[in-house]
């Protein structure tokens, strides 16, 4: 059965990266417009996806008008993988920002990055240009 669950402490399995990832939060900043949500299975986490509430969408500070939804960190256990997983992660991250009131959700990908190129392709994303310098 898979429950997702909201964290600002670690998960059973994946104490060390939640708490990596917190850290990094908090020294920067943004623990406040933050969420992450983990998926568990059987107690056991096996994904988690990281939100960020930000109008900055690019490296040089690009920015939308709005408030939007970034999808900082999407991540799966490969053994769990293609199990609907991330399609239940992805949801929490639509009702989150609904439930804040914004229209706009993104993420960044690598374009190398051939499964969520394609889990972004089915989730009906808009890819958008790569800004100057991302690709070096």
């Amino acid at each position: 059965m898979l429950r997702l669950s909201w964290r600002l402490g670690p998960a059973r399995t994946s104490r060390r990266l939640v708490e990596t990832l917190l850290w990094q939060l908090k020294r920067l900043g943004r623990i406040k417009k933050v969420e992450l949500w983990v998926a568990e299975v059987e107690g056991r986490a096996v994904g988690f996806i990281l939100l960020e509430f930000t109008r900055v969408w690019g490296h040089r500070g690009e920015a939308f008008d709005e408030e939007a939804v970034c999808i900082d960190w999407l991540v799966v256990h490969p053994g769990f993988q293609g199990g609907g997983i991330a399609g239940k992660l992805l949801s929490k991250a639509e009702e989150r920002g609904r439930a804040r009131g914004l229209r706009l959700l993104f993420m960044h990908t690598n374009v190398k990055n051939l499964a969520m190129i394609n889990f972004a392709s089915k989730n009906c994303f808009k890819f958008e240009k790569i800004p100057e310098g991302i690709l070096g």
